[in-house]
């Protein structure tokens, strides 16, 4: 059988497929093995996420259903325990994160290396794969670009997506997909920073902690997140931003331009706010409001925050006007933004949309339009938040894309 594409999916396909007997051939258009993989997680590798007391589906904002069984085949736990029988030790951060105790993301592809030669793959870099051969409805085989050809009796389209196309993710494999007669879902950016029509250059590199981020959608306010944040030269991004792009960006479909508030109190309303920061400016009277306004957020944010809200640099607290402090409250507590656009596709940490779950069978991964087809990692159209969610998905679906093709081959 044929592999394509060596990520995560793809190497994981083949071991699995290898396994259980298989004859495998694994291309990859790099002259290396794994090159996305050695970024995530800013090098760390974010393998998975360990949720105590949740659905683990519940990480997904796209295909989570979907997922069902391709999780259950190869769960969290299973995955760990893959590269703990060869070696690899865990450590479990905030939220669940799992990361090899190594922080070092070139231990886990060289597992997957290793588990590739022991398994007996053929592996071929710099071998790039122009199309799927079709005969009679049935996959049997691929054509490189240098015209050269591979025989198989199944193939697995592991080719990735388009985000961090300085790794070689240039979404080759969605041509491949539509020729075979799949359909492409809208492929967009996600978890991406994101564009203001403010200008926000003033606070460039600043970093808050704990902000929650709302948008309203429709006439109903919608909670998107809440973690840290970094303003940009553009606009905005950090942990809370990333992981709140995707209903940001849904929001657009609505119209051009989404208002978000960034609340920086923990939660608290206007109202809350506006109570706490009076009592504090009367309880220092001859201090700078701009000081006490800096009790809630950093200084350059309060800054701006006293210069939006008319209060003004040097001003004292007894002389701030009751309608300036209602308005820094409003700041505070609901500070707005517009986002006209997110940052580009190759900024983004994963893509949004991909081949039709609907033409993907979720207990094999096998395609239902042409057989000996199988689909896994990040060419379908399923996306998940920070925190492991999108690499245990492609570790799931090409565990069960190898398995399930395995079987093709074997007759079974």
């Amino acid at each position: 059988m044929i592999v394509i594409g060596a990520g995560a999916a793809g190497m994981m396909a083949s071991i699995t497929a290898a396994e259980a007997g298989a004859n495998v051939t694994l291309l990859e258009k790099n002259d290396a093995l794994g090159r996305k993989l050695l970024i995530t997680g800013n090098g760390r590798c974010n393998l998975t996420n360990i949720r105590e007391g949740g659905d683990f589906i519940s990480g997904y904002f796209q295909g989570g259903q979907f997922l069902r069984d391709a999780i259950k085949a190869l769960p969290p736990e299973g995955l760990l325990g893959f590269f703990r029988k060869r070696g690899v030790e865990f450590k479990v951060e905030e939220d669940g994160k799992v990361f090899p105790v190594t922080d070092r993301a070139a231990d886990i592809v060289d597992t997957l290396k290793s588990a590739l030669n022991e398994t007996g793959v053929n592996v071929l870099c710099g071998s790039r794969v122009r199309d799927i051969k079709i005969s009679d409805g049935m996959a049997n085989g691929v054509i490189l670009a240098n015209g050269k050809e591979f025989q198989g009796g199944a193939v697995v389209l592991a080719s990735g997506g388009l985000s961090y196309g300085s790794t070689g993710s240039s979404g080759d494999g969605y041509p491949m997909a539509e020729n075979a007669g799949h359909r492409i879902i809208g492929l967009r950016p996600g978890l991406v920073a994101l564009n203001t029509e403010e200008d926000m250059s003033c606070l460039e590199g600043l970093s808050v902690e704990d902000v929650i981020v709302s948008f309203v959608s429709g006439r109903k306010k919608v909670r998107a997140g809440r973690g840290s944040l970094i303003f940009t030269r553009k606009g905005v991004s950090g942990p809370v931003i990333i992981s709140s792009s995707a209903k940001i960006i849904d929001a657009f479909e609505s119209g051009p331009g989404v208002r978000i508030e960034l609340n920086f109190c923990g939660g608290s309303n206007v109202e809350e706010v506006s109570r706490e920061l009076t009592a504090m400016l009367a309880a220092s009277p001859n201090k700078d409001a701009v000081r006490i306004v800096g009790e809630f957020v950093p200084r350059r944010l309060a800054e701006l925050i006293t210069a939006r809200s008319g209060i003004g640099i040097g001003i004292k607290a007894n002389m701030v006007k009751k309608e300036a402090r209602a308005e820094a409250a409003r700041e505070l507590a609901a500070f707005p933004m517009t986002i006209v656009s997110s940052r580009p596709m190759e900024e983004a940490m994963v893509t949004r949309g991909g081949v039709s779950l609907k033409e993907i069978d979720p207990r094999t991964m096998a395609s239902r339009i042409v057989k000996g087809l199988f689909l896994a990692g990040e060419i379908i159209d399923v996306d998940g938040d920070t925190g492991g969610f999108n690499l245990q998905a492609a570790f799931s679906t090409g565990f069960l894309a190898g398995r399930s093709a395995a079987l093709i081959v074997a007759g079974r």
